[in-house]
């Protein structure tokens, strides 16, 4: 049979000397060998007579390529190079960190085996020793010249400032400076009177003062809005951070006059004096029927009549008209008479003389004797 001879290892008639594996029993038909099958032990080579030296499988897999697989992703490798990026990684990290640490401790540090300098602004000098003395070591506290401090940092004998600052490195035997507070410098307070009072405030804050809480006030010199007064006073020393108080002017008061024609003039003069005004009188020049002579016809404000409810500022002069005497008024004089006196008519109450009884006495204070017929008798005495 053109058979593969599984005893003899005959291919296709022909013994296979190399004692290679399968093969395919030839196909009816004589077309010759099919599929090839590697051996057993060899290995498989496209590009020659279909096998590979070494075999199959020479005890490394497929040629050699065992170890290939081995050092790939089947074997342990790629977990080496893994754990090396690990390793150095985290050596940088240390590395980074020692440096941080030797910075910080050249540079800000705390001294080593140091203390801490304590906060001794606001204290007396006597309680910055005592407190100084509970640290350890030897520290020392010196005065150094006394300076002028704001009120708001420290009194008047108390510590001003101190060298070093509180919470900075202090050595063990160190030396902690301080000056001491002469009180609080003082300034001339600036005037500020006629000012707005924001600016008004601008210029007291500049100068190290601090404006207090206004009050108001009317004013018929001071526009509304505007300092009026200040106190302390300008250009007085006055320590910085004191308070000066202002008074703002909330504009002219206002008032409606209550003197009135038909009143007196002393009456019409106390009612305008309560409200601080400035009554002055005039006498008219024309008599007005209206109201009687000599009390007030007419009240006037810059010249003109007041209207009804008319307001004012306080402190304006009002001028009240005075109502002149009546020009066509008759009114007789005392111990004034006729001025036709009667004739020659007797009488007993010193008329002159009848012209017919010439012997009729004149009456006391009567008129002289008429020129009758005759002339009378009766003089008056």
């Amino acid at each position: 049979m053109g058979g593969y001879d599984q005893q003899t290892q005959v291919y296709g008639g022909q013994p296979d000397q190399y004692g290679r594996t399968t093969a395919m029993p030839q196909q009816a038909g004589g077309y010759g060998q099919t599929s090839l099958l590697p051996g057993v032990g060899q290995g498989y080579d496209a590009g020659g007579d279909g096998y590979d030296d070494g075999g199959y499988d020479d005890g490394q897999g497929y040629g050699g390529r065992g170890d290939r697989r081995r050092n790939g992703a089947g074997g342990g490798g790629g977990k080496s190079r893994s754990a090396s990026w690990i390793i150095l990684v985290v050596a940088a990290v240390l590395v980074l960190a020692g440096a941080y640490f030797v910075t910080k401790s050249m540079w800000g540090g705390p001294v080593k085996d140091g203390l801490t300098t304590p906060q001794l602004v606001g204290q007396s000098y006597q309680a910055a020793v005592s407190s100084v003395s509970n640290l350890e070591g030897s520290v020392k506290v010196v005065q150094g010249a006394p300076e002028a401090c704001p009120a708001d940092t420290a009194s008047k004998g108390q510590i001003c400032s101190q060298s070093p600052a509180a919470g900075s490195a202090l050595a063990p035997n160190g030396q902690i400076t301080v000056r001491v507070s002469t009180g609080a410098p003082t300034k001339a307070v600036p005037n500020v009177v006629g000012e707005t009072e924001a600016q008004a405030n601008t210029d007291l804050q500049a100068q190290g003062f601090q404006p207090g809480t206004p009050t108001t006030a009317s004013s018929s010199k001071y526009p509304s809005g505007t300092v009026i007064s200040q106190s302390p006073g300008a250009s007085s020393q006055q320590a910085t951070g004191t308070t000066v108080s202002l008074v703002i002017s909330s504009g002219q008061q206002m008032v409606v006059p209550n003197a009135q024609p038909g009143m007196t003039p002393s009456e019409a003069q106390s009612q305008l004096q309560a409200q601080q005004l400035s009554p002055i009188t005039q006498n008219g020049t024309t008599y007005n029927s209206l109201y009687q002579v000599g009390d007030i016809e007419q009240v006037l404000y810059q010249g003109q009549p007041l209207a009804a409810n008319q307001q004012v500022p306080v402190g304006s002069q009002i001028t009240l008209v005075i109502n002149p005497a009546n020009p066509n008024s008759t009114a007789p004089n005392p111990g004034a008479s006729s001025s036709n006196p009667p004739t020659g008519t007797t009488s007993g109450t010193g008329t002159t003389g009848d012209p017919g009884n010439s012997t009729d006495p004149g009456g006391l204070g009567g008129w002289p004797g008429g020129n009758g017929n005759g002339n009378g008798n009766g003089n008056g005495d």
